[in-house]
Formats: structure tokens, C-alpha cells, sequence
């Protein structure tokens, strides 16, 4: 079964944090962790439009992948660059790469035994893309 993990920039500090995903009753965005010293689970809320969910692969780095990481990847002697989606029309993951193959799903990609790296995000590194 697949690890349910969400990533969001928490919007006191801007750290990166990785836990559970809930709403509060205002709608607001929160990660879920569990709290360090033991006393249960600390709410972070995060920036809305920063939220993405770990998609249940990892690169080639042993680096969770979340929806809106960049990666880069190998294929056809050609080095690509592209972001992580999840297409909902297909319910699938995939990723786009603008430049040089459009959208590709991840399945596709997998068979042919590609393996990514995440070099970064469209949130800390959107010129990456």
C-alpha cells in the first residue's frame, strides 16, 4: 500500500514540511507531524497553492517524489527536465516537460526503465524548467 504524504511550505518560516494533510474548519491547509518530544501531532498551516502529494515513488537517490518536484531524466540520448503532475482526467501521475517531450506518464516512462532525479521545485526553483 502506498505512503500517504503531502509536502507545504509552512507559511510562518517557509520550511518544508512533510506529514499528513488536513483543513481546519476555515478551509485552511495543514501538514500534520507528529510532535518530536512525543506528545502527540503539531499543525503546521502552509501556503495554500504549495501543498502537493507524495506521489509513492522515490528517485534514484532514494528522494520522495511530490507532485510539482522537478526531475531530470534520461531518454533517447537526450537529458530532459520536467514537472510532476498528477493528470486528473487520467488519473495518473506524469510528468511535463515543455521543452523538449510534452506530457508523459509515468508508467510509460517506468517500462521503459528511466529513472529520475529530483534537481529541485516549481515553488524554490521554478527556473529550473
Amino acid at each position: 500500500m502506498r505512503e500517504h504524504l503531502y509536502r507545504g511550505k509552512d507559511e510562518k518560516t517557509g520550511e518544508w514540511r512533510v506529514g499528513g494533510f488536513t483543513l481546519d474548519a476555515a478551509d485552511n491547509p495543514r501538514i500534520t507531524t507528529k510532535d518530536p518530544s512525543g506528545g502527540g501531532l503539531l499543525f503546521h498551516f502552509v501556503i495554500p497553492e504549495t501543498v502537493g502529494e507524495y506521489m509513492g515513488l522515490e528517485d534514484k537517490n532514494g528522494v520522495k517524489i511530490f507532485e510539482e518536484d522537478i526531475v531530470q531524466f534520461d531518454y533517447a540520448g537526450i537529458t530532459h527536465r520536467g514537472k510532476i503532475i498528477y493528470q486528473t482526467s487520467e488519473c495518473e501521475w506524469g510528468v511535463c516537460c515543455p521543452e523538449t517531450m510534452g506530457y508523459q506518464s509515468i508508467n510509460s516512462l517506468l517500462r521503459l526503465f528511466i529513472s529520475f532525479e529530483v534537481i529541485g521545485n516549481i515553488h524554490d526553483n521554478s527556473e529550473l524548467i
